[in-house]
């Protein structure tokens, strides 16, 4: 089936694109939003409301009777219309769920309300038909609680470019609000592939809200655990028009971002050196990150190649009942026609925005080629008597969703460290560590521009199933290996 084409947003100007990310909840305060855009100064707001969570709760609302979006959406903007109409900042949200229409139409109502001509787009929400979806859900396997399209970003620079100043969407792709804003900004097209990468590794990076700033809970780099994201540190990226990108975050709060708070977020989820988005591959092994100056991160030289061949479907599940109820969500691979999304604009117009064009089979994870980034690290390992340490003393560890299983990122902050962690890290090494996957380890990679050694792990394994990504972290951050006493600055 042919996609239709809609034309290339136009260029917004040559400057680099000011964004911010919050990762809300409806648990956070009232006046979250209104205080973070007068506390900081940033052209786009993305506000990410959606987690597996979060989408299995409102379809159990819709089954019910409910509206099907995030509501604190509303009650934010409700608190900070003024101010966003004032300062005239962009917002770009999934909060629309499994109802962006139903969102679009109240976030209208609350803005004719309070006199302002704010312009709103939505996009639909992508939920699957049961056509679609047949043969999708294996035998005696219940059906998802939720299944939609994982959108690219193009729906949401044509909604921009259209003179919506709010966009809402329902569960994009992680990084489609970040990189629709780029898309926008920057006039880039499909064949733009290393800005494309670029932003989606920024995306990636601050779409966790203030796991960017080290003051998540789930952060390994954590510089202060903070109830309060706003006073935590919500992040601020940079993006300039080759993909280049600063990561920052809004002054006044606690937190910091280093090097180490950009990595960790960086590694969550990968399951190789390539990283496929709707839009294009991210090459996660060429990107350069270092630190520029007091919270300033610098994300430099991404390579992207050309999008998937097929098209990301996301389903979620829920098992068990009560405080014993786990939620786990798959991938599943299905045809490209899914990728056409409908932008409707603010006059009520309807147009469609295909997916790319042009794609290819994505290469394999672990591959070694042209576009690798092998930095100059010194391989010396330390020597010396070793001593039993919690593997969390000396390395980061992140463990985030991969398809159906996980993968788990072991990651350090200089070269003898690294050094030390790629010999004595392999597959007999991680099952020694961690037995809940023991074997299970489909594939071990490493990603030197990061100091990062990475497992991928089966998802038929019985503990991923049966618990949270933070767990198997927790567990493995506690477990003793032999580390050399030189590298903790202890004698032997």
């Amino acid at each position: 089936m042919s996609q239709p084409v809609a034309q290339a947003p136009q260029a917004r100007g040559d400057a680099a694109l000011r964004i911010a990310n919050m990762s809300a909840r409806r648990e956070d305060r009232a006046g979250a939003m209104r205080d973070f855009i007068a506390g900081s100064q940033f052209d786009v707001l993305a506000m990410d409301l959606l987690s597996d969570v979060a989408m299995v709760r409102l379809a159990e609302e819709v089954s019910v009777g409910g509206d099907g979006f995030e509501t604190t959406f509303l009650t934010q903007l409700e608190y900070a219309v003024d101010m966003v109409a004032g300062r005239g900042v962009t917002i770009v949200t999934n909060a629309g769920a499994l109802a962006p229409e139903t969102l679009a139409a109240k976030v209208s109502e609350l803005l004719a309300a309070r006199g302002t001509d704010i312009a709103v787009s939505w996009i639909d929400a992508g939920e699957c038909t049961p056509d679609q979806l047949a043969g999708q859900v294996p035998a005696g396997e219940p059906e998802p609680k939720v299944a939609t399209v994982s959108y690219g970003a193009f729906g949401i620079a044509h909604a921009l470019d259209g003179g919506a100043q709010i966009v809402i969407t329902g569960r994009v792709s992680r990084e489609a609000l970040v990189l629709g804003a780029a898309i926008a900004h920057h006039g880039w097209t499909r064949d733009n592939l290393d800005a494309l990468a670029g932003a989606v590794a920024v995306g990636h990076v601050i779409s966790g809200g203030p796991g960017a700033t080290g003051t998540s809970r789930g952060s390994t780099d954590q510089t202060r655990s903070a109830i309060d994201p706003v006073a935590g540190g919500y992040p601020v990226a940079e993006i300039h028009a080759d993909g280049t990108a600063i990561i920052t975050r809004h002054p006044g709060a606690m937190g910091s971002v280093t090097v180490g708070t950009v990595t960790d977020q960086l590694l969550d989820g990968i399951g190789g050196a390539r990283y496929p988005s709707p839009d294009v591959v991210l090459r996660i092994d060429s990107i350069a990150i270092g630190q520029e100056g007091f919270d300033r991160v610098v994300l430099r030289g991404a390579r992207g190649e050309l999008p998937p061949d097929a098209q990301a479907v996301v389903f979620v599940w829920e098992t068990g009942a009560g405080d014993d109820a786990l939620v786990r969500r798959e991938l599943r691979w299905l045809s490209r026609e899914l990728s056409t999304c409908v932008v409707t604009h603010p006059d009520g117009s309807g147009e469609p925005v295909g997916g790319p064009l042009r794609t290819a089979a994505v290469g394999k994870g672990d591959a070694r080629d042209a576009l690798t980034l092998v930095p100059e690290l010194d391989a010396t390992v330390p020597g010396g008597r070793t001593r039993p340490t919690a593997l969390g003393t000396l390395a980061g560890v992140r463990v985030g969703a991969v398809g159906a299983g996980c993968n788990i990122a072991i990651w350090v902050w200089d070269d003898a460290a690294f050094a030390w962690l790629r010999e004595a890290f392999d597959i007999a090494a991680i099952e020694s560590a961690l037995p809940a996957v023991s074997g299970y380890v489909k594939k071990r990679y490493e990603l030197p521009n990061l100091r990062s050694v990475n497992f991928v792990v089966d998802g038929a394994a019985p503990e991923i199933i049966s618990r949270t990504m933070a767990s198997i972290g927790d567990e493995l951050r506690r477990a003793d290996v032999d580390v050399p006493a030189e590298m903790l600055e202890v004698s032997p």
